[in-house]
């Protein structure tokens, strides 16, 4: 089932969207889609997460991040974005957070490498 969305999702990017489009696989199922614009989303084990408005993600073998326009501005401000952190290890998602609560997180764990607020 999981290769099946995947071929399909490989298959819309290849008949309607441009270069800059892509999808990036990363641990526990998470799928990242960048569609450009606000159409970028959060997938994990083929069910949606965030259906739309992902800014930015990075991850590393520990934890996963990202972060979230809810505004759908054409221009992010990183202060009013809503963040998730996922602890592989736990299996816990902290999720909508603010910028403070973030950066409290990487600085406690020592994340300097998956902030995504610069």
């Amino acid at each position: 089932m999981k290769n099946i969305f995947k071929n399909i999702v490989v298959v819309l990017i290849f008949v309607g969207c441009s270069n800059s489009d892509y999808i990036k696989d990363a641990p526990l199922g998470y799928v990242f889609i960048f569609e450009g614009g606000n159409q970028n989303r959060v997938i994990k084990n083929n069910k949606t997460i965030i259906d739309s408005g992902v800014v930015d993600f990075k991850f590393n073998k520990d934890y996963i991040v990202f972060s979230v326009d809810t505004t759908f501005s054409n221009k992010q401000n990183k202060e009013v974005l809503l963040y998730y952190i996922h602890d592989i290890k736990k299996d816990h998602l902290y999720r909508n957070m603010n910028m403070k609560e973030f950066k409290k997180i990487i600085k406690k764990n020592s994340l300097d490498d998956l902030d995504i607020t610069n």
